[in-house]
């Protein structure tokens, strides 16, 4: 076997392993995966500035806003309002995801909710405190027992799990407007 031959060999290897190892290794190429098969599932990826969020969003202008995602609509009464918003997502600020849900009261945002893949609770959680800052607790258990801290959030209050996500509680961060003024 030639030198040239052998080379050529260690490159094809090393450009088909290499890329497959970071997959499989690296917390990044696990999370990029699941990404791209939720991506080919047809759901698309939501990049969401918490600073924008605000009661003053209508129905419309949230349609508007995010034109990628299929939002189905109905007017539904919940605890967070009178009409709901539904969309499948990829991923959410980069952190593999499963939906988006908009609340609405009288067509104007009263709360948000989305809900992410348990193995990225720590990476998003992380992502917030980058972007927001800090969390408060939300209650006495935030630190010890995986309670809820929280976040100002445009005119409103983003809640997340602590970052000790409780075994049995689904992963979601919550938005809630402070008032419909």
């Amino acid at each position: 076997m030639s030198l040239n031959q052998l080379y050529m060999r260690f490159l094809l290897i090393t450009l088909v392993a290499g890329p497959l190892a970071w997959v499989i290794i690296t917390d990044d190429g696990q999370r990029f995966a699941d990404t791209l098969f939720l991506k080919l599932g047809g759901a698309p990826e939501v990049q969401l500035n918490y600073k924008n969020l605000s009661s003053r969003v209508s129905m419309q202008s949230l349609k508007q806003g995010m034109p990628e995602l299929e939002f189905q609509c109905a007017r539904q009464r919940t605890d967070f309002g009178d009409s709901i918003c539904h969309a499948k997502i990829a991923s959410i600020n980069g952190a593999p995801a499963r939906y988006l849900s908009a609340f609405f009261v009288a067509d104007r945002l009263s709360a948000m909710r989305f809900g992410y893949q348990r193995i990225y609770h720590q990476f998003l959680y992380q992502q917030t405190v980058n972007a927001l800052g800090m969390p408060r607790v939300a209650d006495n258990s935030a630190q010890s027992e995986g309670g809820m801290v929280m976040w100002q959030a445009g005119d409103g209050l983003l809640y997340m799990f602590s970052e000790n996500l409780p075994p049995k509680k689904e992963p979601v961060g919550i938005w809630l407007t402070r008032s419909l003024d």
